[in-house]
């Protein structure tokens, strides 16, 4: 079975000052390749801790990764909350 495994994407609606890029547009980028490799070659997702990096997430921010989540065809998107996804971690 092959399978991909991320860990602690931290996902955030809101850009560092530090950044010179456009952490937040770089973040989705990323999480569409993924999703579009794991398609192309059939293959399930093991998120392990810390999809997003606060639970405050906002809600845009929330419905951008789910739309792109939803484009999963034939495979599963499993996840395990860490301590980010979680109040009081």
């Amino acid at each position: 079975m092959n399978i991909i495994i991320l860990g602690d994407l931290h996902i955030s609606g809101t850009n560092p000052k530090c950044r010179l890029d456009d952490l937040t547009q770089t973040q989705f980028l990323k999480l569409e390749e993924i999703v579009n490799y794991a398609n192309k070659y059939k293959l399930n997702i093991y998120q392990i801790g810390d999809v997003f990096d606060s639970p405050n997430i906002g809600y845009s921010t929330f419905t951008r990764v789910h739309n792109i989540l939803k484009r999963i065809e034939h495979n599963m998107f499993y996840f395990i909350y860490g301590n980010h996804d979680l109040y009081f971690h």
